[in-house]
């Protein structure tokens, strides 16, 4: 239904990048939380990739860019060489994000999760770089949460 009505809104007008971001976004939950479907998660990226073309100075399509990568290397299990790829994509769309916003409370969480991540799956194998990163990712994390103690008009663009 929501699906539905999305496609209906980008028929009407193509150029309407949250109508694109809601699509992507629609298509990542129902394939990461509802259905094992490589073919939506293809889907996300395609109308996360259109969001972002049309309006390249908003950060949320990038933002939901770094969940899905996230996503995605959560699904390969064990796999340093994958869950490498999939982080380090993640962080491109999560930099991208805060190069536009550099406090962004969204773009900070993907990125300290997504630092987070790599650590938790010891992907990095200087132990003062692990250290440093985990500091980061903390850092990131408190920085995404404080920011959102501010009242939403205040954090609005």
């Amino acid at each position: 239904m929501m699906r539905d009505q999305l496609l209906l809104s980008i028929k009407l007008d193509p150029n309407y990048a949250l109508a694109h971001v809601q699509l992507g976004y629609t298509y990542a939950r129902i394939a990461v939380f509802l259905e094992n479907n490589p073919g939506l998660i293809e889907q996300a990226k395609q109308q996360l990739a259109i969001a972002e073309k049309l309006d390249p100075h908003w950060a949320t399509p990038a933002v939901e860019r770094a969940w899905l990568a996230y996503h995605q290397s959560e699904l390969v299990g064990y796999d340093k060489a994958l869950n490498e790829k999939w982080i380090g994509i993640g962080m491109g769309h999560a930099d991208r994000a805060l190069k536009l916003r550099p406090n962004d409370p969204d773009a900070l969480e993907i990125r300290g999760t997504l630092e987070y991540w790599r650590w938790l799956m010891s992907l990095e194998p200087d132990q003062t770089r692990a250290a440093q990163l985990l500091a980061q990712a903390e850092q990131d994390l408190r920085g995404a949460v404080a920011d959102r103690e501010q009242p939403f008009w205040q954090r609005i663009d």
